[in-house]
């Protein structure tokens, strides 16, 4: 009988934390199929606990990423936690997946269209009131969706319409983009 150990799966993409099966006896071979890289980073969860993400994720063209609660840096690709601190072979986390989910944000940009409320003038042109004026960008950072033994579960948010609403409030960041015949830079909301 081959023994198997358990670890967390997250995908920025679909939002989906699930757990999965992993051989023991094959070491962190398995990690790199998963992820779907070349190089692993090893990320300290907490002193008991192990995340293994993409060395090599954060590259031109992401649609999706995850913000770690304590991490310097958005982690691009998915995201495997595992028992254990990293310096010896990993075994099945000790947490809930629940618990281990309150620590990520998955995050994408999202683009919402502006209309011009009266008629403007533009170094493109003249821009008709209820045209296109341009695109708002906005980063929008949600729970993952749990996943376990094939259903999926909603345990963090009870009030699943209050948080969207506190999402689209306090959790994105704004940036205006015009259509491209407008020649604007995307400016983050708060800079000068």
């Amino acid at each position: 009988m081959v023994r198997a150990n358990t670890a967390y799966v997250l995908n920025p993409e679909t939002r989906i934390f699930k757990p999965v099966e992993l051989q023991v006896d094959l070491g962190i071979r398995p990690l790199y199929a998963i992820i779907g890289c070349r190089l692993l980073e090893v990320v300290r969860f907490d002193e008991r606990h192990t995340l293994f993400v993409d060395e090599e994720g954060l590259q031109d063209g992401l649609t999706a990423f995850t913000i770690f609660e304590g991490f310097p840096q958005p982690i691009a690709g998915k995201i495997v936690l595992v028992g254990g601190d990293g310096s010896t072979p990993y075994t099945s986390p000790l947490i809930s997946l629940e618990d281990a989910a309150k620590h990520f944000k998955c995050c994408r940009p999202v683009l919402d269209p502006v209309f011009a409320k009266a008629d403007e003038i533009s170094p493109g042109g003249i821009i008709i009131a209820g045209a296109l004026a341009g695109l708002q960008c906005r980063i929008e950072r949600r729970t993952p969706t749990l996943v376990e033994q094939g259903f999926r579960i909603w345990p963090i948010s009870r009030n699943r319409m209050a948080n969207r609403t506190e999402s689209h409030r306090e959790q994105t960041l704004r940036c205006s983009m015009p259509v491209p015949h407008m020649r604007f830079p995307c400016l983050v909301e708060g800079e000068a």
